[in-house]
């Protein structure tokens, strides 16, 4: 509105001969400049205020205690060799919440596959989480080879597990590093990801993508590359490949590790 006002009150000046046309273009211009200006600022002082309210969640964030309490001493953690065994476990998410899981005790043998069956909302995903010790039993123990779970250092005990959820992550890496972040410490040992890549069954879709397992998988940070993103199914893959990147674990754990895959895949 100041500006269309203003314009008017530059033509009327310039029809009375008081500014010539050169004015008039030049004020034209300045104008544009000055709202393009304006309008850049704007966008910056509003990116600037949600960068910092990702930084104020970040400190919050960090700012966290840790959730589950630590033993004094903790335990090293040693090879699985006897099993896993839930003795007596309940669980819910907070005191005022029902039960998710009640009275559960079952043995998980080591070196054995078990498959764990149940209706939607049954407490599977929450199982696992309680084997990663993400939380902890409300009531009851989860014993490995005997020995209490909540006695060993939990960075420690995930060390021996690896874990593929319903909901995994979809990372803007190349291929590699995305399967490789699964063992952060071979994550540059392309016989290794390659290894996990064809054990999943992703291989040969990776060595077909332009640049290999070199290819961006992202739609925002290509580097210069055409975007490139993968189906539901072949992310699925990816995330498996990046499971068994855990070649020394003691316990693997897959979530629903076929909810998205072709009926061929599946049964591959």
């Amino acid at each position: 509105m100041v500006s269309s006002g203003a314009f008017v009150v530059v033509l009327v000046a310039a029809f009375n001969g008081n500014l010539s046309l050169g004015d008039v273009t030049l004020y034209m211009g300045a104008v544009s400049s000055v709202q393009a200006s304006l309008k850049n600022l704007l966008f910056a002082i509003s990116g600037l205020h949600e960068s910092s309210l990702f930084y104020t969640y970040y400190l919050d964030l960090m700012a966290l205690t840790e959730p589950l309490p630590l033993p004094a001493a903790p335990q090293p953690v040693p090879e699985l060799g006897q099993g896993i065994e839930l003795r007596g476990v309940s669980f819910r998410y907070h005191d005022d919440q029902p039960w998710v899981l009640q009275d559960v005790s079952m043995t998980i043998p080591a070196g054995e596959c078990v498959a764990l069956v149940g209706l939607n909302g049954a407490g599977k995903t929450t199982l696992v989480k309680l084997l990663l010790r993400f939380y902890d039993p409300t009531a009851g123990q989860i014993l490995w080879d005997g020995i209490d779970i909540r006695q060993f250092d939990p960075a420690a005990l995930r060390q021996r597990m690896g874990a593929i959820f319903q909901q995994f992550m979809r990372y803007d890496l190349t291929v590699r590093e995305n399967i490789g972040i699964g063992n952060i410490d071979h994550i540059n040992s392309q016989a290794r990801v390659q290894q996990a890549a064809e054990r999943s069954g992703v291989h040969e879709m990776i060595a077909n993508l332009p640049q290999g397992y070199d290819t961006e998988l992202t739609l925002m940070f290509a580097n210069g590359n055409s975007p490139l993103d993968l189906s539901g199914g072949e992310w699925q893959k990816i995330a498996t490949a990046r499971l068994f990147m855990r070649q020394d674990a003691d316990l693997l754990i897959l979530d629903e590790p076929t909810a998205v895959l072709d009926t061929k895949s599946e049964h591959q």
